[in-house]
């Protein structure tokens, strides 16, 4: 078992020195494995999700027209929620409740999870989310600065959220 631990170690930390768009590109492909698993389980007791969340999207997209909906979701969505739901709260909770990486990315986790309250099914896969983004952030962090940490979180949550938008076009 502590082969594996150091094994891992040894593989975040490479990862965490990568550059911004190495880092990314992982961030972005754990960020869809990760929310798999809420998304699959929710399936298998027989919670429609997409019907929820692309119901969520097409809405967004039919209120206005398509370059305002991606202009939105992939730019000024990621910016506001990676500093109010991510980077903030962990600022506020290391320097306020516990120097600890487990309950910052926890706790963001949480207010990103709880700030997509459309229904619950989405709010849990949200919080999966968040908790990559969340670890994303610490992780980078170790080896560069909150600032980059940050900008690579809100540059991975507008692909994802683009991404989204394309699929429900």
């Amino acid at each position: 078992m502590t082969n594996v631990i150091k094994v891992s170690d040894r593989a975040l930390h490479w990862l965490g020195q990568r550059n911004f768009l190495i880092f990314s590109f992982v961030c972005l492909l754990f960020s869809f494995l990760f929310t798999a698993i809420p998304y699959y389980l929710l399936v298998l007791i027989g919670i429609n999700v997409d019907e929820d969340t692309s119901l969520l999207v097409k809405t967004s997209i039919e209120e206005g027209n398509l370059l305002l909906s991606f202009f939105s979701s992939c730019i000024g969505v990621p910016i506001i929620e990676t500093f109010i739901f991510q980077s903030l709260p962990m600022f506020l909770i290391g320097r306020y409740i516990s120097k600890k990486s487990c309950w910052k990315v926890i706790g963001s986790a949480i207010l990103f999870g709880a700030a997509h309250y459309f229904n619950v099914s989405y709010m849990i896969i949200a919080f999966s989310m968040g908790l990559v983004f969340a670890y994303s952030i610490v992780l980078y962090e170790k080896h560069h600065n909150i600032v980059e940490a940050t900008l690579v979180v809100m540059f991975v949550h507008g692909l994802r959220n683009g991404i989204a938008l394309l699929a429900n076009i």
